[in-house]
């Protein structure tokens, strides 16, 4: 079950990481539509980081070996779900400001996300 859940998000991170690469403006947009939607559009992102949180965390409890950015990035999207559902201001905060400006930082982050799913993928290939 473990390599099957992580070729599952190493599909989704290579995706969404292609996306904030080379589409940020759809990623601006998206952002900006949630933020017009004040704690509705926190809800969403909490409601998504708590559904993959939570299926790592209790599918992927590996702690040892290139398993481990896995297990850590589900416990992280737990707790960002905990806390956008109880403090709401901070998701607001957060979904506000993603903007033009952050052209770079959006690419950097999709850097981020495309390493994360080569990792999980070599992660699984090696089961």
């Amino acid at each position: 079950m473990t390599s099957q859940i992580e070729l599952i998000l190493a599909i989704q991170l290579t995706v969404i990481g292609l996306t904030h690469l080379f589409r940020p403006q759809l990623i601006i947009a998206f952002f900006q539509q949630l933020a017009s939607h004040r704690d509705q559009g926190v809800m969403l992102i909490a409601l998504m980081s708590l559904a993959w949180g939570s299926i790592l965390v209790v599918t992927h409890s590996v702690w040892s070996g290139f398993g481990v950015p896995l297990t850590l990035f589900g416990y992280i999207q737990l707790i960002k779900a905990f806390v956008f559902t109880l403090v709401p201001e901070i998701g607001r905060a957060q979904i506000a400001s993603v903007h033009e400006k952050h052209v770079r930082k959006l690419r950097l982050a999709g850097l981020a996300q495309l390493l994360l799913a080569a990792v999980t993928a070599w992660s699984a290939a090696m089961q």
